[in-house]
């Protein structure tokens, strides 16, 4: 007797409820075809199949890892939907021992779109992980799945660490053979059976694309009111019912809005941004540096524009890249690319006119020319927050002191040599004083001393550690309802260092301080003689409320 064409058994399983047949047909007919539509086929089957079938390991990762090892041994296809699910290993040696094994099952699809996307996320990143990523690509070549192309173009464009960029070369190569891929043609019988199977699912199609929609409807209307947080919670609930981690780093936000955040709560809502940040931003990963990014309930609002310059030039035209609507959510933008000439400060005109940055209410490291530049523009109402630095030319120092190219700004980091701008009428509108001290606290007192002649009414008078500070503290001066600066916060950016510490204090011999604050800082480690310098020079100030993250004597 002879045996029916795999697609019609596939079809005649279906039509028994025979989940588990219809899979190992469909998988037969896509290892004779590569069949792109077979593949989405063995994906909406799969999923039945796996949800009869669920794995769980337990133990350590060596535990866990070699248990879906043993169970991949046994080559069952049936299985492994549940296998692909687990997470990979956190060290690249024992995923090794995993992709040993993929490598050595039937060819599959499922596998394809999981290699494909760990290619994506690329979790490992050391010198000795090329090798690894190299043997996966040649094993996405070997499969022979087209529809990975779209998710290995994004993870080339992406910028990577020296070490996965040697890897860019080898993801092009596979980009250039699959697509080279020819898929072997169907008879008409067989392409009027894959066509009812794809029928049976077109309702789960249809109901997806109504979900995209309803997502895009939903992403529109917090793009519309960013700072509606009921709407932020019905999209987390749309993301967690997908299983999308997105959900929860939204979930995690709010509670930390609400006040209800933990410390737990607040690195797991780091480590979710940490390690999906770079998907949920698409195209913009291109273009901002991957140091300084900062999401708030599942969306970016601070980062740093990395533009990437050729033979010490920027781009002539702004990147497409910048156009995505996922910049639409960023209040903060640091201008990490120095725009030192008037080409550049046409192009920085030109970005910050973009729809995408409507919303921008803090830009830092606005440099001179950069500045006249937007002075020709006209105002800025909606920046609240303004850092500059190299305001060396009179035309810019008097477009910062008018306060008519900036009249909302209320936030100004300013660097030390700042008497040209105290007694400005935009600097009587300030509540908020940045000053990065640079060489040391020399200016902490000086500053203060200035800023009360001038009478500012600012709120809050901050000093910064830079760049090659010896002493790296932020200092956070407070006024109280007599208008003294009598409220000090300081925190060290780094380690515990006395003597910044110690030098910050001496500007205070008047006693005008009636609290002080040392916060906690996760990076730095209090030891016993840190603790005694510190409570040494707090000691000076006995009539002030003291609170340390070390236990008092």
């Amino acid at each position: 007797m002879i045996e029916a064409p795999p697609l019609s058994r596939a079809r005649a399983a279906l039509d028994r409820g025979d989940v588990d047949e219809a899979l190992r047909a469909l998988l037969e007919a896509w290892r004779a075809t590569r069949s792109p539509r077979v593949a989405e086929v063995i994906d909406r089957v799969s999923v039945e199949v796996t949800a009869k079938r669920p794995f769980v390991a337990n133990g350590g990762v060596a535990q866990r890892t070699a248990a879906v090892v043993a169970a991949l041994g046994r080559e069952d296809p049936l299985e492994l939907g549940a296998l692909l699910a687990q997470p990979w290993p956190g060290r690249w040696q024992d995923a090794e021992i995993l992709l040993d094994a993929l490598c050595a099952q039937p060819a599959d699809p499922r596998i394809a779109a999981s290699l494909a996307r760990l290619i994506d996320t690329a979790p490992y990143d050391s010198y000795r992980t090329g090798d690894f990523y190299r043997r996966l690509l040649l094993q996405l070549q070997h499969l022979a799945d087209a529809r990975v192309v779209p998710l290995l173009e994004s993870a080339r464009q992406r910028p990577r660490s020296r070490y996965f960029a040697q890897v860019a070369n080898a993801i092009g190569s596979t980009i250039t053979h699959l697509q080279g891929q020819v898929v072997a043609p169907l008879s008409t019988e067989e392409t009027e059976d894959l066509s009812a199977l794809e029928g049976r699912f077109a309702g789960e199609r249809a109901r997806q694309s109504a979900s995209r929609r309803s997502e895009e409807e939903l992403l529109a209307a917090i793009a519309a009111t960013p700072d509606d947080l009921a709407l932020r919670q019905v999209y987390a609930d749309f993301l967690v019912e997908r299983g999308d981690p997105r959900g929860e780093h939204i979930a995690l936000g709010l509670l930390r809005h609400a006040g209800r955040d933990t410390p737990a709560t607040r690195r797991k809502e780091e480590a979710i941004a940490k390690k999906h940040g770079a998907r949920w931003i698409g195209a913009l990963d291109q273009v901002l540096a991957p140091e300084g990014r900062v999401f708030d309930c599942g969306f970016l609002v601070e980062a740093t524009l990395q533009l990437a310059a050729r033979k010490g030039r920027l781009p002539e035209q702004v990147p497409e890249a910048l156009r995505d609507p996922a910049l639409g959510s960023v209040r903060r933008l640091h201008l990490g690319t120095s725009f030192h000439t008037a080409e550049h400060a046409k192009l920085l005109v030109d970005i910050l006119g973009l729809p995408t940055l409507a919303n921008l209410t803090g830009l830092y490291g606005l440099g001179n020319d950069g500045l006249v530049a937007l002075g020709r523009e006209g105002p800025r109402p909606r920046l609240r927050a303004l850092g500059v630095t190299g305001l060396w030319g009179e035309d810019a120092r008097e477009l910062l002191r008018g306060g008519e190219l900036f009249p909302g700004l209320v936030d100004l980091t300013l660097y030390p040599n700042l008497e040209w701008f105290l007694s400005s009428p935009a600097a009587r509108r300030l509540e908020r004083l940045v000053v990065p001290w640079g060489e040391g606290t020399w200016a902490f007192g000086s500053v203060r001393e200035a800023v009360e002649r001038a009478g500012l009414p600012l709120v809050e008078l901050v000093f910064t550690g830079d760049r090659g500070v010896e002493h790296p503290w932020t200092f956070t001066l407070r006024r109280d309802a007599e208008g003294r600066f009598s409220s000090l916060t300081a925190r060290p950016d780094r380690v515990p260092s006395d003597r910044g510490f110690e030098r910050a204090l001496e500007t205070f011999a008047d006693g005008t301080l009636l609290r002080i604050e040392v916060v906690d800082h996760e990076r730095c480690k209090w030891d016993m003689f840190s603790e005694y310098v510190a409570e040494r020079q707090l000691a000076r100030f006995p009539g002030a409320v003291v609170q340390v993250p070390w236990a008092r004597s």
